[in-house]
């Protein structure tokens, strides 16, 4: 992350990097550009989202819920993905710093 705060949002459907863009002393969020690693996608269809404590955003170009500062330390969530059929069910859990931990219910 070279020493940039990035941020996470997080849809029903999709998911986003960001990270903190000054253009002229104004501030905001713009889509991560890793190269060839991921900073997008979506989630499957068969899979509810939800996230605790904060919210699903409305879109991707919202704030993020998630920040990852590079000291290492990473706001604190649980985000959870469940098929509809409710055969498959996982967490991933931060408690404000690595590691990150994925949990499966199955």
């Amino acid at each position: 992350m070279d020493g940039n705060i990035v941020g996470l949002v997080i849809t029903t459907d999709k998911y986003q990097l960001v990270t903190l863009d000054d253009k002229n002393g104004v501030r905001h969020w713009v889509p991560l550009s890793a190269g060839r690693i991921t900073t997008k996608g979506d989630f499957p269809q068969e899979m509810h989202v939800s996230l605790s404590p904060q919210r699903l955003a409305a879109t991707v170009e919202a704030d993020p819920q998630i920040l990852f500062l590079p000291d290492g330390e990473i706001g604190r969530f649980t985000l959870t993905l469940q098929s509809y059929n409710k055969q498959h069910h996982f967490r991933v859990v931060s408690q404000g710093a690595a590691p990150v931990s994925v949990e499966n219910d199955d």
